[in-house]
């Protein structure tokens, strides 16, 4: 499997407009795919490798506590690795459910935080006359967040006395 990883890594470094970052990604997560196999005792031709073998990779990966995202993206890297091997047509990572993405909702500030952004807002009003006080109490009396605050244009505001 090793032969067929280090061609694929010069076909995506060759051929493919993705970063040299994601290329050593993909292939640190083919390897490391093929090290639990061997770890498993699977070590099968690529061709043998079923939807069982994959669904037992991921659930191993799952069992370890890597992240939703850390797994979807080595599924991901090893459906591409199957399908540039060949099995395009019957390749087992493509028959998989990825992990759910969990989000966690937003926190407020404490009471005690809240208090420190606002005393240093407060100590900036001299320099910039306040804006970074109201720009504060728009996010914590509005439910903004930095980047909708951010992106605020002016014909975005009505103000008034």
């Amino acid at each position: 499997m090793e032969t067929a990883i280090a061609a694929w890594e010069q076909h995506l470094l060759r051929s493919s407009k993705l970063a040299a970052s994601t290329v050593t990604e993909y292939i640190q997560d083919v390897r490391r795919f093929a090290a639990w196999l061997c770890d498993q005792e699977r070590m099968a031709p690529i061709s043998d490798l079923t939807v069982g073998d994959a669904k037992d990779y991921r659930d191993a990966l799952l069992a370890r506590g890597l992240s939703p995202a850390t797994i979807n993206r080595a599924l991901t890297s090893l459906a591409l690795f199957f399908d540039a091997s060949g099995r395009a047509a019957d390749n087992p990572f493509r028959h998989l459910d990825r992990v759910a993405l969990v989000e966690h909702a937003p926190q407020a500030l404490k009471h005690s935080a809240w208090n420190a952004v606002r005393r240093a807002a407060e100590q900036a009003s001299r320099r910039d006359h306040g804006l970074v006080l109201a720009l504060v109490c728009l996010m914590r009396y509005a439910g903004l967040r930095v980047g909708e605050v951010a992106a605020l244009q002016g014909p975005d505001l009505v103000l008034s006395p």
